[in-house]
């Protein structure tokens, strides 16, 4: 059974589900003895039966040892099985993988990302969270920046406020980037300033009013920073919200990082509220995507009735794209400002449509939260009951911080004091032998050691590499695949009877335009289907270093008995640096497209709009080949790369646990001790792991 569990997983993980797997998951829950909790029905998108019907899905119970008893039990009987075995000889390498694992346990440390388009109440959230108005509400998108909210420490006690300003190069290629599609100017970042101001660049036709708003802030707030361009600076806390929400001076600012002290922070939590979905700067989706990739949870938050715009969906189509590659669902969906809602009948209609919009968006099984930030922060300030909604989600969205996201790690502590209670149980049947059968044991172990040793030196990948090669080669085929069904979609949102209203040379600006915003939009498509395509290699590059891993061992166990590993920990692998699509693209090899539009009329009521776009794609589809294939190349290569050093260190380790296997044995067999004082031993582990319902015997070997 758990085999099969191990393959859904597996499926799971690489983001390959069909409708069958999703039967055999369900059939496996049934049978399995382990208690795994479900989504609620309402929660599935079904009518809602009875007033206090939440819409949230509580996450899988990942380790059922560990739901049972929290992390602080567990890092105390870590300690236990460490003091107990510490002083034994031959056990000092569990000794330290055990106090690596307690100490990761106790690093209480977490980064939370908040994502959200303008305007959906991402800062009024953040506040609730942290139950005191700390985050201004900025006025405009514009001043697109990173904002941490930090526990504070000896270096930034309570209050403290670091501003970190942008460096010349990233102001200038920032400048450069909006104004690309009126002048290829070069020069400095003064230089360019002093262009905008003398041909009045900040008010030009072709930028969008969210340009021209971010231009301006530039050259108003230019005298006041330009000191500190480059640098950090520090501010008192009264002067945070003005350069948060000043835009003349958040345009300069890269990321303010506030040292806090409230209940959100004193728990190691660290809020990061990310720039807007519709963030002015194409650069933040690097920021954002490392959030995504690295952050612990991830809190999306919409409102109450707001539509989802354009950039809402494009993020949210991401997240769909990379939710399972992750070992946990980290992500939590909010809907704010839920008291809107006359009764709980409408929030049911909301949150449903919300959910139905999300899974259209790829994101299944949603955990949608509806709650009322204004109410939250109300009622925090005024130290009274916290309102039923909010509380639902503190609860389940603290409960996935203190105990889902520490569970791996306990789950590779309890197989370390099972590692614990089986050494002393060879080290109790060591201590028995006499002379001769010491000898001949010490033989045999050696031997055991070079014939395991040369298994590992001789493992071969190549197996590995080729199913990596082709998960790459069959990800990026989808890709093509896929864009070549949503150019269709990007044309119509971009060549329509709103975009398109003029005749003659006006209408000739409106096509160029039109052209401009789809190409940019198919590049920006394609950057993040590789950044999605590249965490589900990561995935399985991961799974497959496992399965590896664990064959060695099976293998290595079928030659000698008493070798115990630790558990497989999944490394961290870097994503390539992937370039923006079409960047160097001469817009003018579609020229002869554009040209086939003759009026409004014969354009879109003849068809002739549909002409167009294929001649557009005709002259695209090599461009989006050839960019898929130089990226198949730089994955493939830096992938591949990575593998090797991966295997060459999973290798030397187990070549490391090996020699100390040996060399704790023989100095157990060595050693002369009261066989008393190791059954004591023996008794205090058999008690601590009982207490994790692991019940062992002196002839467990595994």
């Amino acid at each position: 059974m758990y085999e099969k569990l191990d393959q859904l997983e597996k499926q799971l993980m690489l983001n390959e589900v069909e409708e069958a797997t999703w039967e055999q998951i369900k059939k496996a829950v049934e049978d399995s003895n382990v208690t795994i909790k479900m989504a609620e029905e309402n929660s599935l998108g079904f009518e809602s039966t009875g007033e206090n019907d939440k819409v949230g899905v509580v996450p899988t119970e990942l380790n059922k040892q560990h739901k049972a008893m929290t992390t602080e039990k567990i890092i105390d009987n870590v300690e236990k099985v460490i003091q107990t075995i510490k002083d034994s000889p031959g056990f000092q390498g569990i000794v330290e993988d055990l106090q690596r694992k307690k100490e990761k346990l106790e690093d209480q440390s977490y980064t939370i990302a908040l994502f959200g388009a303008f305007s959906a109440g991402k800062s009024s959230f953040a506040n609730a969270l942290l139950g005191e108005g700390v985050l201004p509400v900025s006025p405009n998108p514009t001043t697109a920046t990173v904002n941490r909210i930090n526990p504070v420490c000896e270096k930034y006690p309570h209050g403290s406020v670091v501003i970190t300003v942008k460096n010349e190069e990233t102001l200038k290629n920032d400048v450069k980037l909006i104004t690309k599609n009126v002048s290829s100017k070069e020069g400095d970042f003064q230089e360019l300033l002093e262009w905008i101001k003398q041909d009045n660049i900040q008010h030009h036709e072709k930028l969008g009013n969210l340009y021209q708003s971010y231009l301006r802030a530039m050259l108003a707030g230019y005298e006041d920073i330009k000191e500190y361009i480059g640098s950090t600076l520090t501010v008192p806390i009264n002067e945070f919200a003005t350069y948060v929400a000043d835009e003349a001076k958040a345009s300069f600012i890269e990321s303010i990082d506030l040292y806090y002290d409230c209940s959100l922070t004193q728990q190691g939590i660290t809020l990061v509220d990310t720039p807007g979905a519709d963030s002015v700067n194409a650069r933040h989706t690097n920021v954002a995507f490392d959030y995504i990739k690295y952050a612990d949870a991830i809190l999306y938050v919409t409102y109450y009735n707001h539509a989802l715009a354009r950039a809402d969906k494009d993020f949210l189509t991401q997240l769909g794209r990379v939710k399972d590659t992750f070992q946990l669902d980290k992500m939590f969906f909010i809907v704010n400002a839920a008291d809107l809602a006359e009764n709980q009948t409408e929030i049911n209609m909301v949150t449903n449509y919300v959910k139905e919009q999300l899974v259209q968006l790829g994101i299944r099984i949603p955990r949608l939260y509806p709650v009322s930030s204004k109410l939250a922060l109300r009622e925090k300030q005024n130290k009274s009951q916290l309102n039923e909604d909010m509380q639902f989600f503190e609860n389940e969205f603290y409960q996935f911080i203190h105990q889902d996201l520490s569970a791996l790690t306990a789950q590779s502590a309890i197989w370390d004091m099972k590692r614990a209670y089986t050494n002393m149980a060879h080290y109790k049947e060591s201590v028995n032998m006499d002379q001769q059968s010491k000898e001949s044991f010490r033989l045999q172990l050696q031997d055991k050691q070079k014939t395991v040793t040369k298994i590992i030196d001789k493992t071969d990948t190549t197996i590995q590499e080729d199913q990596l090669i082709q998960k790459i080669e069959k990800q990026l085929h989808y890709v093509l695949e896929r864009t070549s069904i949503q150019f269709h979609d990007l044309f119509k949102e971009t060549f329509n009877p709103t975009t398109i209203t003029e005749s003659g040379k006006d209408a000739k600006v409106q096509l160029w335009k039109s052209l401009e915003q789809l190409i940019g939009y198919v590049g920006h498509e394609l950057l993040q289907e590789l950044r999605a395509v590249s965490l589900r290699v990561e995935a399985m590059e991961n799974n497959l270093a496992k399965e590896m891993y664990d064959d060695l061992i099976k293998t290595s166990n079928s030659i000698d008995d008493t070798l115990t590993f630790p558990k497989y920990e999944a490394a961290d692998l870097a994503t390539p640096v992937f370039s923006i699509a079409f960047e160097s693209v001469d817009l003018q090899q579609f020229d002869k497209a554009l040209s086939m539009f003759k009026n409004t009329k014969t354009f879109f009521a003849q068809n002739e709009k549909e002409k167009m776009k294929d001649k557009i794609y005709e002259q695209l589809e090599p461009l989006i080949s050839s960019y898929l294939s130089e990226n198949k190349s730089l994955m493939t290569r830096d992938y591949l790369s990575q593998w090797k050093e991966l295997v060459t260190i999973i290798k030397r380790e187990m070549k490391e646990q090996l020699q100390q296997h040996t060399n704790s044995y023989l100095e157990m067999m060595s050693s002369h001790v009261n066989i008393e004082v190791i059954n004591q031993k023996l008794s205090t582990l058999t008690v601590i792991l009982t207490n994790h319902d692991i019940r062992m015997d002196e002839n467990e070997q595994k």
